[in-house]
């Protein structure tokens, strides 16, 4: 359990880090051009989506590895039974 909640902190902060080095090239990208029109929240809505995606599959990946870790044993036992 403390693996979990310190990966999920580790996770947490490397989103928040990727969406802040992410976030200005989405409004950059999204910038309006001579003939389009405006909208100047697309840059924003398209990063923080990215953003959640990167935490979604960061946190499948760390759930992933707690129940290993929780189960490895009996997991082991169960793929190698002691035979006498």
């Amino acid at each position: 359990m403390l693996i979990f909640q310190f990966g999920l902190k580790i996770l947490l902060w490397f989103t928040i880090i990727f969406w802040v080095i992410f976030c200005p090239y989405c409004i950059i990208w999204t910038a309006p051009h001579f003939y389009s029109p405006k909208n100047p929240k697309a840059g924003l809505m398209i990063s923080l989506l990215v953003a959640f995606k990167f935490f979604l599959i960061g946190f499948f990946i760390l759930v992933a590895i707690s129940i290993f870790l929780a189960y490895r044993q009996e997991l082991f036992r169960f793929m190698f039974p002691v035979t006498s």
